[in-house]
C-alpha cells in the first residue's frame, strides 16, 4: 500500500468509516414463501450474492468486523475442558488433524474437529437454505446444537457418578449449555453478501449448497439482511423440491457456479 500524506490518511479513514457505518438494508420475511428466495428480486436476482444464516447473537461482531475466519462461537477453553470431561467418561478423541474430511467422528473427535479446523465461513447460494441456520432447531449452526447436547449428556452422566472431583467439569458443562442456549434462543438472521471474483477465488466447495470462504469478508460486502423471528417455521422441502433447488442453483447462481467449478473439499457441519 502506498504511503499516504496525513491529509490523505484522514480522508481515507473517514471514507472507510463512512462505508463501515452505512446502514445495512433490512428486508422483511415474506408472508408467503412461494419460491426458494426469501429476499426480494433486487437481491435474489443478483448473481454475485450468496447468503449466510446464523443467530442474531452474532450480529454485532458480523456487522462491525464482517465474516472473520477462525471465529469460535463457544469459548475454546470451555470446549477443551468438555473434551477432557468426555475422557473421564472413557471417550477418547478419534480425530485426525491431518484429515480435512473424516467420517465416523466420535463426540470428542468432533469437538477436536471444531477446535482445530474452523478456518472457513460457510455460505449458501440460496437464501432458503441459509435460513435453515437462522431458524430452529439449527439457529447458530449445527455445531452449536451438537456442543449443547454433548455438554448436557456429559453433565447428567457426571452428576450421576457423584464424584466431587468432577465439580469443575459439571460447572463447565452448565456454562456451555447456558451460552449455547443464548445463541439458539435469539432470533435468527440471514445476510445477503456480495462476492467479487477475487473473493470467489478464495472459496471452495464440493457440496451443492455449501460455499466455504477461506478469507475474511469485510462488512461492506453485506448488501442486505433479514431478521428471522424465533417462531418462524421454514417450509419443508420434499425430495422432488430438492431436485428443483439444485436446478435453480445451477441455472441462476453465477458466483456459486464459479466456486463449484473450482472444486475443493467442504465440511458438513458449519454455517
Amino acid at each position: 500500500m502506498p504511503i499516504l500524506h496525513p491529509f490523505q490518511m484522514k480522508h481515507f479513514y473517514k471514507m472507510n468509516m463512512s462505508i463501515a457505518n452505512t446502514p445495512i438494508p433490512v428486508f422483511q420475511v415474506p408472508a408467503v414463501i412461494g419460491s426458494f428466495d426469501l429476499f426480494p428480486l433486487e437481491i435474489s436476482s443478483r448473481t454475485d450474492v450468496v447468503y449466510h444464516g446464523t443467530s442474531l447473537a452474532y450480529s454485532e461482531g458480523i456487522e462491525t468486523n464482517g465474516f472473520s475466519v477462525g471465529h469460535l462461537p463457544v469459548d475454546r477453553a470451555k470446549v477443551e475442558l468438555l473434551v477432557e470431561s468426555l475422557g473421564i467418561l472413557g471417550e477418547i478423541s478419534n480425530h485426525n488433524a491431518n484429515c480435512f474430511l473424516q467420517a465416523s467422528l466420535n463426540a470428542p473427535g468432533r469437538l477436536d474437529h471444531y477446535l482445530q479446523k474452523i478456518t472457513t465461513n460457510s455460505f449458501s447460494p440460496l437464501s432458503y437454505t441459509a435460513a435453515r441456520y437462522a431458524s430452529l432447531p439449527l439457529v447458530g449452526g449445527q455445531i452449536i446444537q451438537f456442543i449443547a447436547e454433548t455438554a448436557l449428556e456429559v453433565k447428567n452422566k457426571l452428576e450421576a457418578m457423584g464424584n466431587a472431583s468432577d465439580d469443575a467439569h459439571i460447572e463447565n458443562c452448565s456454562s456451555i449449555i447456558l451460552e449455547c442456549e443464548g445463541y439458539r434462543q435469539a432470533p435468527g438472521v440471514v445476510y445477503a453478501v456480495s462476492i467479487t471474483p477475487e473473493l470467489a477465488a478464495c472459496f471452495k466447495s464440493n457440496l451443492l449448497f455449501v460455499l466455504l470462504s477461506q478469507v475474511d469478508i469485510p462488512r461492506e460486502h453485506i448488501v442486505g439482511k433479514m431478521i428471522i423471528p424465533s417462531d418462524f417455521v421454514l417450509p419443508a422441502v420434499s425430495e422432488k423440491e430438492k431436485v428443483k433447488l439444485g436446478q435453480k442453483v445451477i441455472r441462476d447462481s453465477g458466483v456459486a457456479n464459479d466456486i463449484y467449478e473450482q472444486g475443493g473439499e467442504a465440511p458438513d457441519d458449519y454455517n
